[in-house]
């Protein structure tokens, strides 16, 4: 058998692979993700939006303070201390969903950043987290400027 040639030079043809077989890990995932060998750009991809969707979840869940005493009380003015406490509305977490507070204890539930005081001395008291450590009143009794700071453990 004659090689093939060119039809306007005597240089025989280059010799054709064979159609190349897919890999193990392209066999296993399919077109969808190892397309053109960029498996792992797609991989990240899609690891980064399921992460991000629960994330947004993580606020319609339960959840706990940090264990700990809060102090709370309201900004002061610029001729006297950074904020005034308030020792009637001090509280500390313990364990679980439970305070406890010079008047007495209690158990609170915290939605997402809402947190309300269910039982106790603090019963219908609404803050909102406001950072790592801080909470920010948000219902309308006593004075809406009052913060509480996580103090210690």
């Amino acid at each position: 058998m004659t090689p093939r040639v060119w039809a306007w030079s005597a240089k025989p043809l280059p010799k054709r692979r064979p159609p190349r077989k897919a890999s193990a890990f392209q066999s296993a995932c399919g077109k969808l993700l190892c397309y053109n060998g960029r498996a792992m750009i797609r991989i990240a991809i899609i690891l980064a939006a399921a992460l991000t969707g629960s994330a947004a979840l993580a606020d319609d869940r339960l959840q706990t303070l940090e264990r700990g005493s809060y102090a709370c009380g309201v900004p002061g003015d610029a001729g006297s201390e950074a904020w005034v406490r308030d020792p009637r509305y001090a509280f500390t977490i313990r364990t679980a969903s439970q305070y406890d507070s010079a008047r007495g204890s209690g158990t609170y539930l915290l939605h997402g950043r809402e947190l309300v005081f269910t039982r106790g001395p603090l019963k219908d008291m609404r803050f909102r987290i406001d950072g790592a450590n801080v909470l920010r009143k948000t219902g309308g009794d006593g004075d809406p400027r009052m913060f509480c700071a996580r103090a210690g453990r």
